[in-house]
């Protein structure tokens, strides 16, 4: 499970240790917040292993990957969580900038997705469940960047479901408004709000619900779940 240390990531993390899976924890940067969560698993009665990577390399990967199989003898589900998100007006884009978001949310799941595969096509139910947004559909002022890398992303669960069929399954979840930013200021949250049918926002339950249904659904790849409250709706009419 890739960038579970904090928010999202280790509501997902811990979804799927309640279901009786064993969780390698993967954080970059948040060792302690990777121990909490593994802490958190193990009181849940599962085994834990955390692993540390910088996912935009492939070196870096491979042995995270290895650790997590020693400690846990297999791979059965592939959860790739870990991202970047920056806001960037295009007239204020660098190369340096993009290469990192692309490197960050693109070519970082490509590299995780690699080094597990040999893994995963010694299970006998094996799934790879992205993490994608709604922003892989739709245009956001102030982040090409964020989008085009996330619309690749999205286009790379659909390839990897046919050249990976039949026997790993790959799919995608693309949540909505679920933890805001932080510094997310009052009249934005209820200017986002006023868009969604559902009038609420979601919960980091709701994506963990997403993704053990896709862990569990063995005619289901390719696709991708919006968990976003019917907000996508609006904007494709």
């Amino acid at each position: 499970m890739t960038g579970a240390g904090k928010r999202l990531g280790r509501a997902i993390a811990l979804g799927l240790a309640e279901a009786g899976c064993d969780v390698a924890v993967h954080s970059f940067r948040s060792k302690e917040d990777a121990e909490e969560t593994a802490t958190r698993v193990r009181a849940l009665g599962r085994r834990a292993v955390v692993v540390a990577a910088d996912q935009t390399s492939g070196d870096e990967v491979q042995r995270a990957v290895d650790h997590a199989v020693r400690g846990l003898g297999r791979v059965d589900h592939l959860v790739v969580s870990a991202a970047a998100f920056e806001r960037a007006p295009f007239s204020e884009m660098t190369r340096d900038k993009w290469d990192r978001m692309i490197a960050a949310n693109l070519t970082g799941p490509f590299e995780w997705v690699r080094a597990a595969l040999p893994h995963l096509q010694q299970s006998d139910a094996a799934s790879i469940i992205v993490m994608l947004d709604v922003a892989a559909f739709h245009a956001w002022r102030g982040f090409a960047h964020y989008c085009a890398a996330k619309a690749g992303l999205e286009m790379l669960v659909r390839v990897l479901a046919l050249e990976l069929a039949p026997t790993i399954r790959v799919n995608g979840i693309a949540p909505g408004t679920v933890l805001p930013p932080e510094d997310l200021a009052q009249t934005e949250a209820e200017s986002i709000r006023r868009q969604i049918p559902l009038e609420r926002f979601g919960s980091p339950d709701d994506v963990t619900r997403a993704a053990l249904y896709l862990a569990n659904a063995p005619f289901v790849t390719g696709t991708t779940l919006f968990v976003d409250g019917g907000r996508s709706a609006v904007a494709r009419l």
